[in-house]
């Protein structure tokens, strides 16, 4: 036999495979009370309908033939992770189960306690006894397929239903344009390319035939990368949406896709509080491999969701669907950038065929999560700074308090020699000024901000108080006061978390100086509050001050007014 196969059909594996899937069709013959059409295929369990594909891949004798002598020189290989052996009376048995099943046909009994009758198998299904037969149902996150009879994991939307976009034909490339970015490990890429053959590319377009791993200077996710030929079904399809927070309002879906992606990160992942802003969908849909001799059976289903929140980035890896005849063809599960890259056990083996194989990510089958990027914003820098200085604010919230407020204008800051002016601060009629260092609120300081003349209460505009004054320590002032106004002011919209613990405070319409004048004969009002009426003709010191390190004279001259 084997020797025929070589001169008939050049192909070997072609031929075995024929030969196989010949022999494996009579004995279900002789063995089912009824012949099940090749239509009818569909309705065994996804463990023994691979099988059927996988007789010559498995290596194994196929067991009660006539005649295996094409299989007598297959050897196991432990590293497959296939079936080893297939058993035709438990294939005619699961065959009528799902009649039942369908049929739903109810008699009285139990069928969901009967294990010749339920035969809703799995890790994660469930058996719901109707009054007439049952129906297989799945735990959260799954849901019951009845193509491939056993729980899988619930896709995102996709296609029409999802308004996405497609991509059609054999090893095509799409870009998409993403203004606000997304991080891949610590860059953010704003040109995304979504490859027809399970890859997605940052910034640079590559969607090769066959992967190679670790990407030489690339930046790739790969869910599924393998040789796909949508081109050749009509039931196949490759689509993608990138779901936006600011459109939520628009489009009730939008909020729907980026609240579940955030309670999927949240429930798989170790992230506390993470709120999606962006959710990219890749849903390849029945697609066949290049060159399938049964593309309409031959096909996988699987998804990638890209989620961030601007900061981190999630990629979520789905497979439903996965019935891609085993060959020797790699496909690479994983993600990378250049050579720093982490694929999957099975990736690259023949394990990947076949979705029993494949997930893991907290137990969950057919899943994978992976964290694949973080770019540290200047907005979680202003939160990070924040919770290193808030309990030192609310310790000396007193001495913050008690610093001066800020005169109201200009004009009453030029006669206020507790302030000065900031040199170099003058720009868009701002004009900023510090609290001279003070051994009152020693080492604290204090900025007031002016525009046209006006104090500036609030904003990114505003001044602020100092926990450290930077005249007594510039490295000190540095970090805790002029980092926080940076990062949350002048990089990121957090300035009203700023000013929660550096206050501008309020300013104040009084001076701290005394008045004094004169007029007419001349009638004098000294600072401290005393009055003088003379007729003096003359010259006259008003004011002396005599200090240790200041000395003043305000002297005035009298005559006599003109009569004219």
């Amino acid at each position: 036999m084997t020797g025929s196969a070589k001169e008939l059909f050049p192909n070997r594996r072609k031929a075995v495979f024929f030969v196989s899937f010949v022999l494996t069709f009579q004995a279900l013959t002789v063995l089912a009370e009824d012949a099940m059409s090749l239509e009818d295929e569909y309705l065994l369990p996804v463990e023994k309908k691979n099988s059927l594909f996988d007789l010559y891949n498995s290596r194994q004798q196929l067991p009660n033939m006539a005649s295996h002598d094409a299989f007598s020189s297959m050897t196991s290989n432990v590293n497959d992770n296939l079936p080893y052996d297939i058993n035709m009376m438990d294939i005619d048995i699961a065959n009528n189960r799902q009649e039942r099943a369908v049929e739903g046909c109810g008699d009285g009994i139990d069928q969901c306690s009967d294990p010749l009758l339920n035969n809703c198998t799995g890790p994660f299904a469930r058996c719901i006894e109707l009054d007439f037969g049952f129906e297989c149902g799945c735990q959260e996150p799954y849901e019951w397929n009845t193509k491939a009879w056993t729980c899988v994991w619930k896709m995102y939307p996709f296609g029409n239903a999802a308004s996405a976009s497609a991509i059609t034909g054999d090893d095509v490339t799409e870009r998409l344009e993403v203004s606000a970015g997304i991080p891949f490990y610590r860059r953010k890429h704003t040109r995304i390319f979504i490859g027809s053959n399970g890859v997605v590319s940052f910034g640079r377009r590559y969607n090769p035939i066959v992967m190679e791993f670790p990407p030489d200077r690339r930046s790739v996710l790969c869910p599924y990368c393998a040789d796909v030929d949508v081109s050749v079904t009509n039931t196949g399809s490759i689509t993608y949406r990138l779901y936006d927070k600011n459109d939520a309002n628009n489009d009730a879906q939008v909020g729907q896709v980026l609240q579940r992606a955030s309670r999927d990160v949240e429930t798989y992942t170790r992230a506390a509080r993470f709120a999606a802003s962006q959710v990219l969908i890749v849903t390849w849909y029945k697609v066949p491999k290049y060159g399938s001799d049964f593309p309409e059976i031959d096909y996988v289903t699987f998804q990638l969701v890209l989620v961030t929140d601007g900061e981190t980035t999630y990629a979520m890896y789905i497979y439903n669907e996965m019935n891609w005849i085993p060959d020797w063809d790699p496909i690479v599960i994983g993600y990378g950038e250049n050579w720093n890259s982490r694929t999957v056990s099975v990736s690259g083996t023949r394990g990947a065929y076949g979705r029993r194989n494949i997930g893991g990510s907290r137990g969950q089958s057919g899943f994978y999560i992976f964290r694949v990027g973080f770019v540290e914003s200047y907005a979680q820098k202003c939160r990070n700074w924040f919770a290193g200085q808030v309990m030192e604010y609310y310790t000396n919230r007193f001495y913050y308090d008690d610093l001066p407020d800020c005169p109201c204008t200009v004009r009453r800051l030029r006669f206020d020699r507790r302030w000065r002016r900031i040199w170099g601060v003058t720009r868009n009629r701002l004009r900023c000024t510090t609290l001279n260092l003070n051994w009152n609120f020693y080492p604290m300081g204090k900025m007031c901000c002016y525009r046209n003349g006006i104090f500036v209460e609030n904003g990114v505009n505003a001044g602020y108080a100092f926990r450290y004054h930077q005249w007594y320590s510039w490295a000190e002032h540095y970090v805790s006061d002029t980092l926080g106004k940076n990062y949350c002011c002048d990089r990121s919209n957090f300035c009203p978390l700023f000013h929660t613990i550096r206050p501008a405070g309020q300013c104040s319409r009084t001076s701290v100086f005394r008045q004094g004048g004169g007029f007419g004969d001349p009638h004098v009002a000294t600072l401290d509050g005393k009055t003088f009426i003379f007729n003096g003709h003359g010259e006259y010191i008003l004011i002396n001050i005599a200090e240790v390190n200041m000395t003043f004279d305000l002297q005035a001259r009298t005559g006599q007014a003109d009569n004219g």
